[in-house]
């Protein structure tokens, strides 16, 4: 994701899909600045320990750990967050955990993560 400083972009994790809808993100990326920020909507989120880490480990974190909703993007940052489980119309809403790596920023805010969902189990 690239964008101009101040702008902000909507993302949601359950779909998935960049430039969602205000009802249906489940965080927003944010160019500021200085360094680019991703505020989650829900405070479930907390720093992974490596960019394998499993979602019962994301789970462990988030009690045990979690963060503030907004959190500054630095290369190699793992995240763990749960989703508000809003999917595809005609898709059954379903929270799942995202693991979202930070693969790199550049000086420009240009972002590149690498997001793997699981479904959480009823």
């Amino acid at each position: 994701m690239r964008l101009v400083t101040g702008d902000t972009r909507y993302v949601d994790l359950d779909q998935p899909l960049v430039n969602a809808e205000s009802a249906a993100y489940d965080l927003s990326f944010r160019a500021g600045f200085a360094q680019p920020t991703l505020r989650f909507k829900s405070a479930d989120v907390a720093v992974g320990k490596s960019p394998t880490v499993t979602p019962d480990e994301c789970a462990q974190e988030i009690q045990l750990s979690p963060v503030d909703a907004e959190v500054e993007v630095s290369q190699d940052l793992v995240l763990c967050a749960v989703t508000n489980g809003l999917g595809a119309v005609n898709e059954p809403a379903r929270t799942k955990m995202a693991r979202i790596v930070v693969n790199s920023v550049s000086k420009d805010n240009a972002v590149n993560l690498t997001v793997t969902t699981w479904e959480i189990p009823r």
